[in-house]
């Protein structure tokens, strides 16, 4: 890739838009979690306010509430793994709209309190089998001048349905939050009929000439047959070194990716993001911040979507670990400035009233941070990381992972209040913020502007270096041998050289007297 190709705005590569259409559909994970947290911070506050509501919500029925969409993704994921090999990820995706519509419609006409449960868990389910065939989507349909932008468009589609949600709460009632999420989804299954299959999973069900119009389609151009190619040898290497097992993911040149990816979710999750997410309204009505809870997600809400997608854009620009450095950076500001707002305010509530403002500006901020890293880094790192020939199990994994500490997080959040108090709670992110800052400029990769193949290649580096490096200790040590043997050689033939020339002196200098004796025989008989 030329430096000018680097430079050059994502919607001037050929096939941009026509990828963007397949990401609107691709990004599904994000429309699910986006009107799921957006319900929560919202349409629950809205659930509270209605006097004909159905039945009351105690703080813990909330909790179960909230927890249990990021639990069902758990499960959801595990059965993403077993989905993708059966069908098409688009086809696979148009499925899994169906059930994500009926769910918000199940919850918009809900009148117990099981019933709310049950279409939470539907949603989550389906949320958890999109992921990870969402993301293999992303992946085969970007390209390497945007694969960074097309691989977190789950996160900007996420903040783009929470800041429609949040805004809608304004005006609609949480019957009709629902119905706008069902809305919003079959929006997407509309949009999925005209979007083309992945051309990497045509190409390993030997589906060439559908693979060839597909990648036309995401490219915008003609001439595909360099990629087809080089898609073509990479499946052809992935299924010459995988067996095809789960177990894939532990072994061989699979482990250090996997170690990498593992180690970040945990950190993403522990910065405290889908935590403050979840419960942003209560949380700006606790510090006492002058303005609505509503308010104040809706302001939260536009500020991450405008800094997400500014953030995708110089993603392809600046490389992925300065911003994920500059992201936690940010976000441990904002915690501990967090925490020590709340630290004053339990002491002296009085003196604190003329800074009511600081918890606005440090959820600002901390979305600041969260938004221009954090938030997209995992999707863009699954994508990038994961090599082929495990994508499918290892993306499985590394999803139910991230929804298992999602649920940890989000469900111990009220936990930690009460036994750490806010302040505690809020110090505690700011901690793991750092270490996520030290792991990002000291073990995470850099990405940027690689092939996917490059990027294989590139994890197996040590491991190769280490082939190399015992090559030549072989080859230096075969030549030393073949010295040490010439020399030998050598030494030898000198020595038996000089034993020949000593035994011919002898056997010259005894010729020469017998020759002697000889003449004076026949001298005498003469005489």
């Amino acid at each position: 890739m030329t430096t000018e190709g680097k430079k050059k705005p994502l919607h001037q590569h050929q096939g941009f838009l026509q990828q963007v259409l397949c990401a609107s559909v691709g990004s599904v994970f994000g429309t699910v979690v986006g009107t799921g947290l957006g319900f929560s911070a919202v349409g629950l506050t809205s659930f509270e306010q209605d006097e004909n509501a159905p039945f009351v919500m105690a703080n813990a029925e909330k909790s179960v509430f909230n927890s249990l969409l990021i639990l069902s993704m758990m499960v959801g994921s595990i059965a993403g793994h077993y989905m993708s090999s059966m069908a098409g990820p688009r086809m696979n995706i148009t499925l899994l709209l169906m059930p994500m519509i009926a769910s918000w419609v199940l919850l918009a006409f809900s009148k117990s309190l099981t019933l709310f449960f049950v279409s939470r868990a539907i949603l989550g389910i389906c949320g958890g089998v999109a992921m990870p065939i969402g993301q293999i989507y992303l992946s085969e349909i970007a390209s390497p001048e945007t694969r960074g932008f097309i691989s977190s468009t789950s996160m900007l589609s996420q903040y783009m349905t929470m800041l429609t949600v949040s805004v809608a709460a304004i005006f609609l009632p949480w019957r009709d939050l629902a119905l706008l999420s069902a809305a919003l989804m079959l929006a997407l299954l509309l949009v999925s009929f005209a979007i083309p299959e992945s051309p990497t999973w045509l190409l390993r069900r030997d589906a060439k000439e559908e693979a060839i119009k597909a990648l036309q389609f995401v490219r915008g151009e003609e001439n595909v047959k360099p990629e087809l190619g080089d898609l073509q040898k990479l499946i052809k290497d992935s299924k010459l070194h995988s067996s095809g097992r789960f177990l894939d993911i532990l072994r061989g040149n699979s482990l250090k990716p996997m170690a990498v990816l593992i180690s970040f979710t945990i950190l993403r999750q522990f910065t405290g993001a889908f935590a403050v997410a979840s419960y942003t309204a209560e949380i700006f009505e606790t510090a006492g911040s002058g303005l609505s809870g509503i308010t104040c997600t809706v302001i939260i809400n536009l500020i991450q979507l405008c800094f997400n997608f500014l953030s995708n854009g110089l993603t392809d620009r600046l490389g992925r670990k300065k911003l994920y450095v500059t992201s936690a950076s940010l976000m441990c500001i904002a915690n501990l400035s967090f925490g020590t707002y709340f630290h004053f305010l339990q002491k002296n509530p009085t003196a604190m009233k003329s800074f009511n403002w600081v918890p606005l500006v440090c959820l600002i901020i901390y979305s600041i941070g969260f938004s221009v890293g954090f938030a997209s880094s995992l999707y863009t790192l699954m994508t990038e990381l994961i090599p082929m020939r495990i994508r499918g199990s290892a993306s499985a994994t590394i999803s139910v992972l991230n929804h298992f500490f999602c649920y940890i997080i989000i469900q111990t959040f009220y936990n930690m209040e009460l036994e750490m108090t806010e302040a505690g709670t809020f110090w505690f992110y700011g901690v793991i913020c750092i270490a996520a800052a030290v792991f990002c400029k000291v073990i995470l990769p850099e990405t940027n502007g690689k092939t996917l193949a490059e990027l294989e290649t590139m994890l197996d580096k040590k491991k190769a270096s280490k082939l190399n490096a015992a090559d030549d200790d072989s080859k230096t040590s075969e030549t030393n041998v073949d010295e040490d043997i010439e020399n030998a050689t050598d030494l030898a033939i000198k020595n038996t050289t000089e034993v020949k020339i000593r035994n011919l002196d002898e056997v010259g200098l005894e010729g020469l007297e017998d020759g002697d004796g000889a003449h004076e025989d026949d001298g005498m008989k003469k005489i």
